[in-house]
C-alpha cells in the first residue's frame, strides 16, 4: 500500500492538473522543458508527466517548448496512476509490454 484515503482525496493531493507528454525522447523533453520553462517534469516510459495548479495555461508553452519530440500532449484532472506516480516515480503497469500502457 503506497496510500490511503477517498479517491477523490488521494486525486486532489497531487496538487493541480496534469500535463502528460507522450515521447519517445522523455528525457530530452523534460531537459528541454527545465531548461526553457522552468518547469519541474517527470519522465519515465514514453512519458513526460508535469503537475502544474495552471495547467490549462502552460500546456501551450509546453506545446510550443517540445512539441516537435511530442506524439501528443494531453492535459487533465489527476487520476489514480497519477496517485500511483506522485507516490513512487513509476507508472502502473496493466499489460506486460510497454506498447500496452
Amino acid at each position: 500500500m503506497i496510500a490511503e484515503g477517498h479517491p477523490g482525496d488521494l486525486k486532489r493531493a497531487v496538487g493541480g492538473d496534469v500535463i502528460v507528454v507522450h515521447t519517445r525522447a522523455p528525457e530530452e523533453v523534460a531537459k528541454k522543458l527545465e531548461d526553457e520553462l522552468k518547469v519541474a517534469s517527470e519522465a519515465m516510459d514514453r512519458q513526460v508527466r508535469i503537475t502544474s495548479e495552471r495547467a490549462d495555461e502552460l500546456v501551450l508553452d509546453v506545446y510550443r517548448c517540445c512539441g516537435e519530440l511530442a506524439e501528443s500532449v494531453t492535459v487533465g484532472r489527476p487520476t489514480l496512476e497519477d496517485v500511483f506516480v506522485a507516490h513512487t516515480g513509476q507508472r502502473f503497469y496493466v499489460g506486460e509490454d510497454e506498447e500496452d500502457v
